[in-house]
C-alpha cells in the first residue's frame, strides 16, 4: 500500500457472492502500520482467510486500499520481482523535493505519482469457496510513506 509510514491503513476485502438469492456480500477491513518510508505487504493469506469467513462460494473479492496514494497489485510474490518494482516505480517517480504538490506543505508528490502506475484496486474470482487466480501469484500492497500532515 502506498501510504503514510507509521500510520494505521486499512484495506478493504468486500466480497459479494453470485450463486446466492439474494445475493450474498461480506466486508472486512484489513488495518496494517507501516514502520518504513517504503514497504511492500503480502496479504494474500489475510484476503483468502477473509474469503473463507464471508461463506461466499462463488462470486468477486474486490481489494480496494483506503489512503489517495495507496495501490494493490497480484503478481508473482517474489524477491527479486518486488525489487524491481520499487526501481521501475522510482525511475518513473522519483523521490524529489521539487514538486509542485510539495507547495501543500506534505512532501509525498512522488507516491502520488507512484500510486498512478499500480492499482487503486483488484476483484479476484472466488470458486469453490477459494480464491482463484494463477499458480505463484500473490496479492500485495506497496508502502510509501506521506508526511504528517496528509495523515
Amino acid at each position: 500500500m502506498v501510504a503514510p509510514a507509521c500510520h494505521d491503513r486499512q484495506a478493504t476485502v468486500c466480497i459479494a457472492g453470485i450463486e446466492e438469492a439474494p445475493m450474498k456480500s461480506h466486508t472486512e477491513y484489513l488495518v496494517f502500520e507501516t514502520k518504513k518510508r517504503r514497504e511492500m505487504v503480502h496479504i494474500t493469506n489475510e484476503v483468502e482467510k477473509i474469503v473463507e469467513r464471508s461463506g461466499v462460494k462463488d462470486g468477486l473479492c474486490f481489494v480496494s486500499p483506503m489512503h489517495i496514494t495507496a495501490a494493490v497489485y497480484v503478481n508473482d510474490h517474489e524477491s527479486g520481482l518486488i525489487e524491481d518494482i520499487w526501481k521501475w516505480l522510482e525511475q518513473l517517480a522519483p523521490s524529489r523535493p521539487d514538486y509542485k504538490h510539495h507547495q501543500t506543505g506534505e512532501d509525498n508528490g512522488d507516491a502520488h505519482l507512484k500510486s498512478l502506475l499500480l492499482h487503486h484496486e483488484t476483484t479476484l474470482p472466488v470458486t469453490a469457496a477459494s480464491l482463484t487466480s494463477a499458480p505463484g501469484s500473490a496479492c500485495s500492497t506497496p508502502s510509501s510513506t506521506a508526511s504528517a500532515a496528509s495523515a
